[in-house]
């Protein structure tokens, strides 16, 4: 932008000339050139300069706005994931009661075996869920330490039982 500001002035360049020709013809001399912007005195490439720079504070702000927001979603992210996380060990800790509960039962003949195997798999079934849940929170944590450029914290938050 400096040197399109700087354009929209006159220009003056002085120069020493010299040439010789193959008959041993020296000739010296000096030039003077004088630019002078008489028209649009350089607007046209000003303008470009500054919607340049205007360009690139906007696409700043825009990379800017879009981490804020990709903060804040990751964020709300691992909020959820915690609470889902919380009520998700419940349900596989009731799940594994009774699974523990129907293995006493089959062992004692009060309960078939293909209903003690859908009660066994509903319990492994929910441990998958907490598994993956763990997961996509850890992956969740990942990313948020990424995007805020700290390494030591995402090993403090996935290693949360």
């Amino acid at each position: 932008m400096r040197g399109a500001i700087l354009a929209q002035f006159p220009a003056i360049t002085v120069g020493l000339t010299r040439a010789r020709d193959t008959s041993n013809i020296t000739t010296n001399g000096f030039s003077i050139g004088l630019t002078l912007p008489l028209f649009d005195r350089n607007r046209g490439n000003i303008a470009i300069e500054t919607a340049t720079r205007q360009q690139l504070k906007d696409d700043y702000d825009a990379r800017l706005l879009a981490t804020r927001s990709d903060m804040q979603r990751l964020s709300a992210d691992l909020a959820t994931l915690d609470r889902q996380r919380a009520a998700q060990i419940a349900h596989a800790q009731s799940l594994d009661a009774a699974r523990r509960a129907a293995e006493q039962a089959w062992q004692q003949g009060l309960l078939d075996w293909p209903t003690y195997l859908a009660i066994r798999g509903n319990a492994l079934a929910a441990d998958m869920d907490l598994l993956a849940l763990r997961q996509a929170r850890a992956t969740a944590a990942i990313a948020l330490e990424a995007l805020l450029g700290h390494t030591d914290l995402a090993n403090e938050r996935t290693s949360k039982p």
